[in-house]
């Protein structure tokens, strides 16, 4: 059988999760490493940083590819996203430990496939190069 995507991207945002937990960096790297383990996923490396006053960013490099979060405490949310090019790790294990981990009461997901192969042209698509620093949210 012929590949026709390179890999599987899920988007998770995990939403009413203890702000307690999304504040520290060793929990969230501790959880982040479990559930990469969990997936069967290969660990290849890892990154994380602690925000002041909060909130924590990190990624675990995977022979696959790449499973990274941000916590926002002060909302009860945390993003993780997960995009593996090999079909071996269970992403929907790894976002299911991160929900009890964080103990999320409602989780969003969004999959998208990556790299689509059967595409024969590429089109000429302008970048935006205009400064980001007016972003609103």
């Amino acid at each position: 059988m012929i590949k026709k995507i390179v890999g599987k991207h899920v988007l998770a945002d995990l939403h009413g999760c203890n702000a307690d937990l999304l504040k520290k960096v060793e929990y969230v790297a501790d959880s982040m490493f479990e559930a990469a383990r969990i997936s069967n996923a290969t660990i290849v490396g890892k990154f994380f940083k602690q925000f002041e006053p909060w909130g924590v960013s990190g990624v675990i490099v995977i022979a696959e590819s790449h499973i990274s979060i941000h916590t926002w405490p002060e909302h009860g949310l945390a993003s993780v996203d997960y995009f593996s090019c090999s079909e071996e790790p269970n992403i929907k294990a790894a976002i299911d430990y991160l929900t009890e981990a964080f103990e999320a009461q409602n989780v969003e997901t969004i999959e998208a496939s990556r790299g689509d192969l059967r595409v024969k042209k590429i089109r000429n698509i302008p970048v935006h190069t205009e400064p980001l620093n007016e972003m609103v949210i």
